[in-house]
């Protein structure tokens, strides 16, 4: 069974429809091109404190979350 969107809740996930996002670090889909008709249950932007991508999914945009969580490694 494979992993399914924190948001949508559908499958499959895998590294080419999806990210994980930058506050809760859960996996959502993503169209990572700009030609295609993929799902989108987020947006990735440049962050202007970082100026890094940063990966936000649909319900962590919409809580107002602004700060990426750390990672543990």
């Amino acid at each position: 069974m494979s992993e399914a969107c924190v948001v949508c809740k559908e499958e499959p996930l895998d590294d080419s429809n999806s990210s994980y996002c930058s506050f809760c670090q859960q996996r959502y889909h993503l169209n990572q091109r700009s030609d295609g008709d993929d799902k989108d249950c987020g947006d990735v932007w440049i962050g202007e404190a970082s100026m890094a991508l940063e990966f936000g999914c649909r319900n962590c945009i919409d809580e107002g979350r602004t700060q990426p969580q750390a990672t543990g490694s």
